[in-house]
Order: C-alpha cells, then sequence, then structure tokens
C-alpha cells in the first residue's frame, strides 16, 4: 500500500458532495483527511493484508431513481465514506493488475482507460468504410 494509493482514493471521492448512511457527509470526510490520513492508511493496509472489509463498511444505501418511462427505476447504492475510500483503491489495484498481466480484452471498449465509447464509434465507422471501399473495388458496385 503506497501513499499515492491513498492520494488518488482521496482525490477521488473529493467531488462527492451527498451523505452516506451512517450520516457522515463526504465533504466532512474530505476535510478531516489530513488529521486522519494515518489512521486511514493504516486501516487499509490492514483491511488488504487480512483480506477483510471492517464491519462499517458494510453499511450501504439502495435508492430508487426514476427513469423517464413509467414504471423503470435505476438503483444507485451510497456507501459510506470509508467504504468508497477502500472501494476506490482497490477498483485501482485490480485495474493495474489486469493492465501488467494484459488480461484486457483488446475489443473492450468503455470503463477502460483512454478506450471510450466514441474510441468503439470511430472503429465502427473506419471498419465501414475500409470494407465499404473493398467491397467496392472487388464487385466494381457501390454499397
Amino acid at each position: 500500500m503506497s501513499t499515492e494509493e491513498i492520494f488518488r482514493a482521496q482525490t477521488a471521492i473529493r467531488g462527492k458532495r451527498y451523505c452516506g448512511p451512517d450520516g457522515i457527509r463526504f465533504q466532512a470526510f474530505n476535510k478531516s483527511f489530513e488529521y486522519i490520513q494515518e489512521i486511514l492508511y493504516c486501516i487499509a493496509k490492514m483491511s488488504y493484508a487480512l483480506n477483510y472489509i471492517p464491519t462499517h463498511c458494510r453499511l450501504t444505501q439502495g435508492t430508487a431513481i426514476p427513469k423517464k418511462q413509467t414504471g423503470k427505476y435505476r438503483i444507485v447504492h451510497i456507501a459510506t465514506p470509508l467504504a468508497a475510500f477502500l472501494e476506490i483503491i482497490a477498483l485501482q489495484r485490480l485495474e493495474y493488475a489486469l493492465d501488467r498481466e494484459q488480461l484486457r480484452d483488446p475489443n473492450q471498449f468503455g470503463f477502460t482507460r483512454a478506450r471510450g465509447r466514441h474510441d468503439l464509434v470511430a472503429k465502427l465507422i473506419d471498419s465501414l468504410i475500409t470494407h465499404r471501399g473493398r467491397a467496392k473495388a472487388t464487385s466494381g458496385k457501390n454499397y
């Protein structure tokens, strides 16, 4: 566990402005970070070393948000600030391991670094133009 991981996780939750199910506001958690950084570092390090998540981090609150279509909802789960902090560290570690071991599918777009949905659309358009050019060259027809 490095202080860089802690800093990146703290930076990632800095913009959250809501209240966790335990009543702690993310803004208050962020403001207290400079005073409790060593404590958070120890909690994170022990959690990953022991492969155990603190009981306080298991509390989440689900909220159903209605969509534009009648009767359809999107469920959002809000975790405690400490749980969100540990989740971000775990996600960063997982992404690093997937990149290091080259376990990502080369055709995956979205939810990956530097390969979003716009890149997929650009690749699709490029493939269509290439295929169209080949088909025209071999058959003489315009598709």
